[in-house]
């Protein structure tokens, strides 16, 4: 089964996110913020990582960056309701997988 961790600082769309996700058959991890996440890392073996771009401490653009040192194989995908072209392409410059606006 694959397992996919789900980033975001706000809770409630972690939850819904990942009760779709496991409806379809996935594992899921939750992380509120990305120091969570980088800690879930390096105990959990996770096939994609779906990760809020905007989130107070480590953004999602840091959170990339150290996700892309440890693997940079590693699927990442990036979304976020307040994005812009020019985050859109900084984000898959750094090895986004996709972002979602």
């Amino acid at each position: 089964m694959e397992t996919i961790l789900i980033v975001d600082d706000e809770k409630n769309y972690t939850l819904i996110l990942a009760a779709i996700l496991e409806d379809e058959g996935f594992e899921t991890l939750t992380a509120n913020s990305g120091q969570e996440a980088l800690a879930i890392l390096s105990e959990s073996d996770v096939d994609l990582i779906l990760t809020d771009m905007k989130m107070p401490a480590m953004d999602g653009i840091e959170l990339l960056e150290r996700i892309k040192k440890e693997d940079a194989d590693l699927p990442v995908i990036m979304m976020t309701a307040h994005g812009t072209v020019e985050k859109a392409v900084e984000a898959m410059q750094k090895g986004a997988y996709n972002y979602i606006l």
